[in-house]
């Protein structure tokens, strides 16, 4: 409490005396105020500061000598000096308050972006700044050591580059939704020497890529390493963002992979992609995955040029097409479920065809080497759909030397709820084959059809009715003046067995086998001269349909 004293009040003399210097001191004065009033020996008190004088916080104004003031004032400055440090400390308990407020925001946004991008798959996701020009003109961002892209499966080894785009071009046309983007980049697919020396490629759509396009394969005289050209559509930035389009390598492969982050987006780019091959450069393997992409080996204007060592198409949804004349490979296997199998195949090993909700129509040529102590396998299999297929066989082979266990080539087609339609034919530079021939279906006819150089038993097994079509003024093929053999085993309405021959007293008969079922529907074969035109059975594929 303040103890206010009257005007008129003084201090004891004691306070202002100074035995030292002969007069007293005022110990509330300041130092100039004492050497000021050290020749006229009298300190007045301070005057009070005023609070009008000033919009600052109250602080001690500049002392006048007055000598009227009392001792009041000396007390009120006191309370004075009190209240401003209690408002200098509210000011800042004020500041710290609002720094804390700022810091605490700070944090709760940092955490939420963060949890955003942790949810979206954006988290980690390597970034492109850096960009290193490439040998072909283009910029390839830097890759961390592993970084493996979202969605890459293990198998597909790790990326040597990624997202190389060139320049980005917008669609001009003015419309009310976003302008089509354009990217697009070139990737040479040239194997690591020093661990391998075959040539094995892939081009991989990853696990949750929905992505789709096309792919064409050729070949291309002008170039000596396989070359990979990849144009990129898309209308919205973030499905760049969230695509990686990159050069993948194995220890023994090397290909191209498009992977996504993120295959629940409402949109998703499409890809223009077409695989150069060097013309008459052997390629070991070529792999295929790509679910949503229609997929073209050849073009139909060209010759594949290209000898393949083993040829993989696969998508689930990928309709394949083998247009190129000449595609010619030791082992191919295209599998699909819900798209067509279309074309012209040639191997000398096998072939396996098999989808499940489509047709496959496909004219293939099966080629038996001389080294190739297996036979050529030919297996085509859908459920929904019908399969037709026309074969020609080419053997080289001398007959008499044939282990006659061994055929020269096996053929299976299959349809569970469509016709099987199979016509094999001799090349005109071919010996007679040993050909086992099986063809099922369930609700539909199953039709077969074989050229006079063929010689084996037959059996035909049927629910509605089966049907043996034979001419017996075949001219011998050999030209050696025999005439054609049947000999019928078994004969009924739902039942036919026999054995055709050129020669029953051959000591070397290599008799093949012609194996056809169905249950709801007609089994028919066909033993008649060459087929051509109107003569062919009726579901033949001699004349492919247009896809």
């Amino acid at each position: 409490m303040l103890i206010q004293q009257p005007p008129d009040a003084k201090l004891p003399e004691h306070l202002y005396s100074n035995s030292n210097i002969g007069h007293y001191q005022n110990p509330f004065a300041s130092s100039e105020d004492r050497l000021t009033s050290a020749d006229n020996h009298s300190y007045p008190p301070p005057r009070a500061p005023s609070i009008a004088d000033s919009d600052s916080p109250p602080a001690y104004a500049e002392r006048q000598p007055n000598p009227s003031a009392s001792t009041s004032a000396l007390v009120s400055d006191g309370a004075t000096v009190v209240g401003s440090n209690r408002w200098k400390k509210a000011k800042r308990r004020r500041r710290l308050r609002v720094a804390a407020a700022s810091v605490l925001c700070v944090y709760v946004t940092s955490s939420a972006i963060l949890l955003g991008l942790f949810f979206t798959g954006h988290l980690g996701k390597r970034s492109t700044s850096t960009r290193r020009p490439t040998s072909s003109g283009l910029f390839q961002p830097e890759l961390p050591p592993g970084y493996r892209p979202p969605g890459a499966p293990v198998a597909d080894g790790f990326p040597s580059m990624c997202n190389a785009w060139s320049v980005e071009k917008s669609s001009s046309a003015k419309t009310n939704v976003q302008p089509e983007r354009t990217d697009y980049l070139q990737y040479t697919l040239a194997p690591n020497t020093t661990t391998t020396s075959l040539l094995k490629l892939f081009i991989h759509a990853g696990d949750y890529a929905a992505s789709s396009g096309t792919l064409i394969v050729v070949s291309d005289s002008t170039i000596s390493v396989p070359i990979v050209d990849v144009t990129m559509k898309y209308r919205n930035g973030y499905v760049k963002s969230d695509t990686n389009v990159c050069l993948m390598r194995t220890p023994d492969k090397v290909g191209l992979g498009i992977y996504s982050s993120n295959s629940s987006a409402a949109e998703h780019a499409s890809f223009d992609i077409a695989l150069h091959l060097p013309t008459g450069l052997f390629i070991d393997e070529l792999d295929t995955n790509l679910p949503f992409f229609t997929q073209n080996i050849g073009s139909s204007s060209e010759d594949f040029e290209t000898p393949l060592g083993t040829l993989k198409l696969g998508g689930s949804f990928s309709p394949m097409f083998v247009s190129g004349r000449n595609v010619t490979a030791k082992n191919v296997v295209a599998q699909t479920s819900f798209s067509t199998i279309w074309g012209h195949f040639t191997t000398s090993e096998s072939l396996t065809l098999q989808t499940s909700q489509a047709a496959i129509n496909v004219n293939v040529s099966l080629v038996r080497l001389s080294d190739n102590a297996k036979p050529v396998a030919l297996s085509l299999t859908t459920e929904n759909a019908i399969v037709q297929s026309a074969v020609t066989v080419s053997t080289t082979t001398n007959n008499t030397c044939e282990d006659p266990s061994v055929s020269d080539f096996t053929i299976h087609a299959q349809s569970a709820n469509a016709p099987v339609s199979v016509t094999v034919l001799h090349a005109p530079d071919s010996s007679a084959a040993k050909i086992d021939v099986v063809a099922t279906s369930s609700y539909a006819p199953v039709v077969v059809s074989l050229d006079p150089l063929f010689e084996g038993t037959f059996s035909l097994t049927s629910g509605i009715g089966a049907d043996f079509d034979e001419d017996n003024d075949i001219p011998d093929p050999l030209g050696l003046g025999r005439q054609r053999q049947y000999l019928i085993t078994e004969n009924t309405a739902w039942e036919v067995e026999g054995t055709a021959t050129w020669d029953p007293n051959d000591p070397f008969p290599r008799l093949g086998s012609a194996n056809l079922s169905t249950q709801h529907a007609k089994a028919i074969l066909y033993m008649k001269k060459k087929c051509t035109g109107s003569s062919c059975p009726n579901l033949n594929a001699m004349n492919l349909p247009d896809p």
